[in-house]
């Protein structure tokens, strides 16, 4: 197998987007490989990789490749990574595992794989090695998911802050998010949403923003909100306070929690002095993310082992598939026998040289 890797690390964006085609055109450009002599494919394109997985040669596809993107050769190589044999299988397992993602861990590369790997199959362009290739992978990815903390551990400061709120009120709450159109207050948006338990109202930029699942609302009518709500969050640019504590006097006493995301900060601390009130700020959740890098950091060399050992038991397989017509034809018991236990003992490296001998010595027959 080999692969042809337009990604972030080589290619821009605007690059890679000539190469992002369609469904009708990918089914074309798939067709026009086999052509080409590639007897296996698979395209997967994403917002930060363009990829082609396949089986023959990669020269032909890459002028394939440039036949239909309208880029020429030269460019392409320039900035394409090419992967192959065992290289290329073991990129597979890192990509669909997130390993290989400009944010490590993330979970929507493996959805995009399965996506990728279903369109070819489902037309013809796969075979017994592909198939068997991919499978694999995403089997790999899904423990990898479920064994380690690759993908549950966070490290943005966004993210961290909506699994706190989570934490705070594990049956929902009323949140005031101010800022939510900003960068920080769209991924804290973003995560509180996909929680489904939390009612929501946020200042907005602009009145053209709509959403059916937040109460939109000018950011000078924040204070209307505050005695409401259960956790309010700040992440904004403003030079000077978001929130007083002296606008906060009448406030109903309840249980409530702030998250101050901004530097400099938007939060009063002052609002400390008020009863059952927490603040958290970004430093905070700085030194929660720091240690979660750091556990991260061992998840993704536990993931990288297994990775690791699911790529040596399937390169054994595909090998072992080859002897099949050996081990049918003229082999006594004792020989089978022997060749199943090497298999299980060896590494990859040496099963591949014992059954290239053995391959050899047929033909020699």
């Amino acid at each position: 197998m080999f692969v042809i890797s337009l990604n972030f690390r080589r290619a821009e964006v605007s690059f890679r987007e000539v190469f992002a085609f369609s469904a009708d055109r990918t089914n074309e450009f798939l067709s026009s490989l086999r052509s080409a002599g590639i007897t296996e494919a698979v395209y997967l394109s994403t917002c930060n990789r363009c990829e082609l997985y396949g089986e023959g040669s990669y020269m032909a596809a890459i002028g394939c490749l440039s036949e239909f993107s309208c880029v020429s050769e030269g460019d392409i190589k320039r900035r394409v990574l090419i992967f192959d044999g065992d290289c290329a299988i073991q990129h597979l397992f890192s990509v669909a595992c997130g390993l290989d993602s400009m944010v490590k861990g993330e979970d929507e590369i493996l959805g995009q794989v399965k996506s990728a790997f279903s369109f070819s199959m489902e037309r013809g362009f796969t075979g017994y090695h592909l198939n068997t290739i991919f499978k694999s992978a995403v089997t790999a990815a899904k423990r990898v998911k479920t064994d380690t903390l690759v993908s549950k551990t966070s490290v943005s400061v966004a993210t961290l802050a909506a699994a706190e709120c989570k934490k705070f009120a594990e049956a929902g709450a009323y949140v005031l998010l101010i800022g939510g159109s900003g960068e920080v207050g769209e991924v804290v948006l973003k995560n509180l949403l996909s929680y489904g338990i939390f009612e929501i109202a946020a200042t907005v930029r602009t009145r053209h923003m709509t959403s059916r699942d937040v109460t939109l609302l000018p950011y000078d009518d924040r204070y209307d909100y505050i005695d409401r709500a259960d956790i309010v969050i700040s992440a904004t640019k403003s030079p000077h306070f978001t929130i007083t504590a002296s606008r906060l006097g009448g406030m109903t006493e309840k249980r409530r929690l702030f998250l101050d995301l901004a530097v400099p900060r938007d939060i009063d601390n002052g609002i400390l002095r008020l009863p059952d009130v927490t603040l958290m700020t970004v430093d905070d959740f700085r030194s929660i993310a720091a240690d979660n890098a750091k556990i991260k950091e061992r998840e993704f060399d536990r993931a990288g082992e297994f990775l690791r050992q699911s790529v040596n038991d399937l390169v054994k397989e595909l090998k072992f598939h080859s002897l099949i017509p050996v081990l049918e034809n003229n082999v006594g018991d004792d020989i089978k026998r022997f060749i199943y236990r090497y298999r299980d003992a060896a590494t990859a490296d040496e099963f591949q040289s014992f059954a290239d001998v053995i391959l050899r010595m047929e033909g020699e027959k």
